[in-house]
């Protein structure tokens, strides 16, 4: 008695994501949110905000301020293999197909 089995290995498929373009970020602009960031946490510090407060007010200023300055190109799904053509899967196929039998 013996089993066989037809697995195929389960591939995850790579989602778009962004890349930042460093060279072509506005730094100065970026300095100035940043220090205009810096005055409302100091001020919030005078009112008794606690320091998760102050870390979220800095962190949603400095995601804020990545997003409007540095701009970002998406970089593209790599699923596919250029050099495989259809012809070439098909054959892959085939073989593959003809040693299963």
């Amino acid at each position: 008695m013996y089993t066989k089995i037809d697995l195929k290995p389960i591939k995850p498929k790579q989602l778009p994501r962004k890349i930042p373009l460093y060279k072509q970020a506005s730094w100065d602009t970026m300095k100035e949110d940043m220090r205009n960031t810096l005055l409302k946490i100091k001020e919030q510090v005078k009112t008794g905000k606690n320091a998760d407060e102050l870390w979220n007010l800095f962190k949603n200023s400095l995601d804020s301020s990545i997003k409007v300055h540095i701009p970002h190109n998406m970089a593209k799904v790599k699923d596919n293999l250029p050099w495989i053509s259809l012809d070439l899967k098909r054959l892959i196929k085939k073989e593959t197909g003809a040693t299963r039998r």
